[in-house]
């Protein structure tokens, strides 16, 4: 099994056993948009990195004037 069929199965398993099918086809929606959208935060984040969009921890306090 994949890692993503698993933690499907997982969620589902999760699920409360008296909801409706309509009930439970709008949850796994609901969690398969926050996957999706965590996954292209982390992509984006990723191709941030290779093209060199990056800053310091210290040089990003010192530009909202943190430190």
């Amino acid at each position: 099994m994949t890692h993503a069929k698993e933690d499907l199965v997982a969620f589902i398993r999760e699920l409360p056993d008296d909801l409706t099918y309509g009930e439970m086809m709008q949850e796994i929606m609901l969690y398969m948009h926050y996957v999706h959208h965590v996954r292209s935060l982390a992509e984006r984040g990723e191709r941030d990195i290779d093209e060199g969009r990056t800053m310091s921890h210290k040089l990003l306090k010192k530009k909202r004037g943190l430190g």
